[in-house]
């Protein structure tokens, strides 16, 4: 496939140099099942990547020995940005792919691809920055906790390679509480002073406001005689 995009890549590189060169991005190529992908990525592998793409006709669709221009779209993904309340964490949240026909001739359709990038702000890669949470449901999950108790979030990875992340937070008697959400379960487990307490799907926040009351909430005092 390297040959079939190769005079494309080339184009590519030449007509965006300059927006290139100023964000700090390069060309990468992903084969998606009915297409070839043109991704900006950043030059250190770790970096930020564009949500601006360009998706190709793949060769068995195409028959020839290199995609057409005209078989060319702009491939935009649309990404939300929350600040996770007083964590310090962030959450960037991927919506829908929106595909563009490109207009010609080539000098209009590398301006267009050229606003695109430089309008479309770059997007964290979330696995390699620090305080940008993998699990959304972890986001929704402080919101709940945050106005009960002070609680902070932290990320270990498993073995080195299995994200999870956490809420930790102290409970009224003192003993240290962790809600582990393990990136891609369904459920996320709750331990006291790492004693296993209960799982709960990690989209329950219902379930997890009231385990925090029971954690943390004063002890009902006796009730009144007569009451």
């Amino acid at each position: 496939m390297a040959h079939y995009l190769r005079n494309r890549l080339t184009e590519i590189k030449e007509n965006l140099r300059p927006t290139l060169d100023a964000l700090g991005l390069e060309v990468r190529t992903e084969t998606w099942e009915d297409s070839m992908i043109v991704r900006f990525v950043s030059r250190p592998p770790d970096g930020p990547i564009s949500p601006v793409a360009i998706s190709f006709a793949k060769k068995a669709e195409t028959r020839l020995a290199e995609p057409p221009w005209n078989c060319a779209h702009l491939l935009i993904t649309d990404w939300a940005h929350r600040v996770v309340g007083d964590s310090g964490w962030d959450l960037w949240t991927m919506g829908e792919d929106t595909y563009e026909e490109l207009p010609r001739p080539l000098p209009e359709m590398f301006g267009r691809i050229d606003d695109a990038l430089r309008e479309r702000p770059l997007v964290p890669s979330l696995a390699d920055t620090p305080m940008c949470l993998l699990n959304g449901n972890v986001a929704n999950a402080y919101d709940v906790v945050s106005p009960l108790v002070e609680v902070k979030i932290e990320r270990h990875f498993e073995h080195g390679v299995i994200p999870i992340e956490y809420l930790i937070f102290v409970d009224r008697r003192r003993r240290d509480v962790v809600v582990s959400f393990e990136n891609g379960a369904s459920h996320a487990e709750i331990y006291v002073d790492c004693v296993f307490k209960e799982s709960v799907p990690q989209r329950d926040v219902v379930r997890l406001e009231e385990i925090v009351h029971e954690l943390c909430d004063p002890p009902a005092g006796p009730r009144p005689f007569g009451a």
